[in-house]
């Protein structure tokens, strides 16, 4: 769901085993521009103590990043809603 210009909400679909918990996600992004930014929004993402928390950043890939590699801390951010 498109929120405003070059940001998301995306949802994620229950896990296959625990419909109860939202963990694992893949998304692809077609049509980007060089040095474009774009914020994507996890709106439902179950687990409030995961690594992510910790610092662990999400991986990715890209025809610039052909193989996979954490994205760097200073470009992800992280908020729980109380």
């Amino acid at each position: 769901e498109t929120v405003k210009e070059s940001e998301y909400d995306l949802k994620i679909r229950p896990d296959t085993n625990n419909p109860k918990y939202r963990v694992w996600f893949y998304f692809s992004v077609k049509n980007a521009r060089k040095k474009q930014v774009v914020l994507f929004n996890l709106t439902n993402f179950s687990k409030g103590k995961s690594l992510y928390r910790d610092g662990m950043s999400p991986l990715v890939k890209s025809t610039s990043r052909p193989h996979f590699q954490r994205l760097p801390s200073r470009s992800t951010y992280y908020y729980k809603c109380p």
